[in-house]
C-alpha cells in the first residue's frame, strides 16, 4: 500500500517546482497555493521562507548526488566514474539550469548566509571526484595543477553554459535574440557537449585512460 504524502512532502514538491521555474524568489503564498497547504503548515514545519529555503537546497542536492553517482561503480577507472559523474551533474544542471542561476544571483547578490550554507553544505560531489582524482594516473600537466584548479576545470564547462542559458531564459527569448540562437545551438547540443568534456577529460586523464 503506498504512503501518502505528507502536507509537509507537499510544500517540498511545489517548492522544487516553483524553483525549477523561478529560483527561490517565490513566496509563501505562491508555495502555499500550488501545494494546497495552507499557511499554518507552512509555518508548523518550517516558521520562515529561510528555513524553507534550506530544505529544498538539501533536498535537492541530494537529487543531484543520486544522479550523479547513479552509475560509479569501484570496478571502473577513475576517468570512467569522473565521466559518468559529470554526465549525470550535465543532466541534473541543464534540467534545473533556471534554479541553478537564480542561485548563483542571489549568492552573488550579496546574500551572504545562503552562501555561507551552500558553500558549506554542498561539498560531497567535490569529495567523489577528489576520490576519483587521488586513485588515477594524471596527465604531466595535471599533476602539476593543485586540486581545486582540477575541479574548477571539470566542473566549468558543466555548469557555466547551462547557468547562463537560464539567465537567458530568465530574462526572456527576446532579450538577446541573436545571443539566444548561438547559445542554443552550440551550448544545448549534446553531441558537442560530450566532446568539449573528452577533451578535458584528456587533459587531465591522457587519451588511453
Amino acid at each position: 500500500m503506498t504512503k501518502p504524502i505528507t502536507n509537509e512532502e507537499k510544500l517540498i514538491h511545489a517548492g522544487i517546482v516553483l524553483a525549477k521555474k523561478q529560483g527561490l524568489v517565490f513566496t509563501v503564498r505562491q508555495l502555499c497555493a500550488k501545494s494546497k497547504v495552507n499557511l499554518g503548515l507552512f509555518h508548523y514545519y518550517f516558521q520562515s521562507k529561510d528555513n524553507f529555503d534550506k530544505v529544498l537546497l538539501r533536498t535537492v542536492y541530494n537529487q543531484m548526488l543520486a544522479q550523479m553517482t547513479l552509475h560509479v561503480a569501484d570496478t571502473a577507472t577513475p576517468r570512467e566514474n569522473v565521466e559518468k559523474i559529470l554526465l549525470g551533474f550535465h543532466a541534473f544542471v541543464r534540467e534545473n539550469r533556471m534554479f541553478f542561476s537564480s542561485l548563483l544571483g542571489n549568492c552573488l547578490s550579496g546574500n551572504k548566509k545562503l552562501l555561507q550554507f551552500v558553500t558549506q553544505n554542498f561539498t560531497q560531489h567535490l569529495s567523489l571526484i577528489s576520490h576519483e582524482l587521488k586513485r588515477a594516473s594524471l596527465t604531466e600537466r595535471a599533476q602539476g595543477q593543485p586540486l581545486p584548479g582540477i575541479l574548477a576545470l571539470l566542473a566549468w564547462p558543466v555548469v557555466m553554459p547551462h547557468i547562463l542559458m537560464g539567465l537567458l531564459e530568465r530574462l526572456g527569448t527576446n532579450a538577446f535574440p541573436l545571443q539566444n540562437v548561438l547559445l542554443t545551438q552550440t551550448l544545448e547540443n549534446e553531441k558537442q557537449f560530450c566532446a568539449r568534456l573528452q577533451i578535458v577529460l584528456d587533459g587531465i586523464f591522457g587519451e588511453n585512460a
